[in-house]
Formats: C-alpha cells, structure tokens, sequence
C-alpha cells in the first residue's frame, strides 16, 4: 500500500511525464507541417520536371501528374497542418500527420515513376513517425506504406517498382525491410519513453524532497517562534527586568516589559554601554569581557 507522499510522487510523475510528452509532440506536429509545406513544393517541381520525361520518354510536355502533385499534395498537406495549428500536441494529430507523410511517400514513388531512390522517401518517413516515440503511431504509418506497396505492386506496378510486369509478391520484399527498420525504431520508442519516465520520477522525487524540507523547515521556524513567544510571555509575567546580550555587549531582540518600562525604550539591538551610562563604554568593555572570559561572583555582577 502506497503512503501518501509515494502517491503524490506518482501522482507528480505523472503530471511531469504527461507535461513533457505533451511538448515533445507539440514540437514534432511542428516539424511534420514544416516538412508537409516543402514536400507539396517538392511534389510539385518533381510533377514538372521529372514525371514527364519518366512516364513518356523524352516528351518534355506537362503531364497530368502536375495537376495530381498539385491538387493531391495540397490536400495531404492541408488536413494535417490545420489540425496541428489548431490544437497542437493532439492524438489526433499525431495520426494524421503519419498518414499523410506516408501517402507522400506514396505519391514521391508515383511521380517518379517507382524509381528506387524514391523508395527512401519510405524510411526516411518512418523514422518521422518515431519521433513520436509511440509505437502505434509507428505501426499506423507502417500499415499505409505495406498496403500502398501491396495494392499498386499488385494493381499497378509501373506506379510503384518502375516496371510493367511484376511479381505480386514483390511488395512483400518492400515491406520486411520496412518492418525491420521497425525493429530498432519500435524498440527506440519504448526505450526512450521508459527513459522519459524515470527522469520524471527521478524529478517527482527531487520536488517532494524540497517540499518536505520546506515543510520542516516552516514547522520549526513556527515552533521557534512560539517557543520565543512563551519565553517572552514568561519574562513579561515575572515582573522583572531580564535582558540578554553577546560578548560585544550587543543586546538581543528578547526582554521584558519591565526593561522597556524603567529605561522608556526597547533595547532591543542596542549596545549596552548605550543603555546604561553609568559607565564609560571602555569600562562597559572591560566588564563585558570579564564577564565572558572567568567566572564572576553574582555580588560582583550586581553591582555592574
């Protein structure tokens, strides 16, 4: 059974783990609209001066997948940078962001005409989605790209592997390698969130400490300041002058009533020798450090 301080330090832990993820995806959804913007650009120069000489030879005429890198882009991009400016650090947003990225992946493959180097558009993407360091994110975005790989390398295989007759198991090949890379981005993200975790506890415990230490420190100075109080109530009531002060004959904040009302003003903090002037202030001196230095017989102090 937890105590109650082991419960606030979960209970902190939490709120400090949940704080920090909150920003890590905030910061992420950032860099996901940033790359959305530029790869619409990208998608968009590929469409003008690559796609036509890909898909028909030396034709340098514009071909329709301007139009699809345009409108298609666009709409990719549009979703997922709205959301993100909206309500930044979102679950939802986390998953659209990985959905568009990876049917841009998807349309980079297509514009070029399923030319290989695009095809690490893919991985590229992928460790993306780990920067969420959510593994389901990660297989979210893994499921887009294997099903795309499946359904055009099936269906449409120029589209997606640059040639027109293939077998409708390549995408497979395609998508071990993706799940490899999984692998080690999947293992990354639980690591990092179990580290994520231990630094908030780590942190949690440090905070209870100070406020445990506060806490003490504010009981005792209470403690302190009703032990003064009884004292001072205890001098009052005596009806006696009592006072105290340290080797350089500095008096202390504590005295009675009676001290106030035979010398008509608080002593508090004065120099005795300024109190009582029946002495010089080096002979005050001289008995002050005789005082503190040897024993003096209580006949002798009274008479000072």
């Amino acid at each position: 059974m937890n105590t109650p301080l082991e419960s606030k330090i979960d209970a902190q832990a939490k709120a400090l783990f949940s704080s920090t993820y909150n920003s890590l995806c905030v910061d992420n959804d950032r860099i996901f609209s940033l790359v959305l913007v530029l790869q619409w650009f990208a998608c968009i120069l590929i469409a003008i001066f690559v796609s036509p000489r890909t898909w028909l030879a030396d034709m340098g005429t514009v071909h329709v997948h301007v139009w699809t890198a345009i409108v298609l882009g666009g709409l990719l991009s549009a979703l997922p940078i709205y959301l993100n400016l909206r309500a930044p650090g979102k679950v939802i947003n986390r998953y659209v962001n990985v959905i568009a990225q990876a049917f841009y992946s998807a349309l980079f493959i297509h514009l070029t005409g399923g030319r290989i180097e695009a095809h690490f558009h893919v991985f590229a993407s992928l460790a993306g989605f780990a920067l969420y360091r959510d593994y389901r994110v990660l297989l979210a975005g893994t499921a887009i790209v294997a099903g795309d790989h499946a359904i055009r390398g099936i269906f449409f295989p120029q589209s997606a592997f640059g040639v027109f007759n293939t077998s409708e198991w390549r995408w497979m090949e395609h998508a071990a390698w993706v799940l490899f890379e999984d692998f080690f981005l999947g293992y990354a993200c639980l690591r990092a969130l179990s580290e994520m975790k231990v630094v908030a506890r780590k942190t949690a415990e440090v905070m209870a400490q100070k406020d445990l230490i506060e806490y003490e420190v504010q009981k005792r100075t209470f403690e302190l300041h009703e032990s003064r109080n009884s004292v001072k109530l205890l001098l009052d009531n005596a009806g006696q002058g009592f006072f105290h002060f340290n080797r350089e004959g500095k008096i202390g904040v504590e005295c009675s009533k009676a001290v106030e009302k035979l010398f008509q003003v608080n002593p508090a903090r004065m120099n005795i020798s300024d109190l009582i002037t029946s002495q010089s202030q080096v002979d005050w001196k001289e008995q002050v450090d005789l005082l503190f230095n040897s024993p003096m017989p209580f006949s002798q102090l009274k008479e000072i």
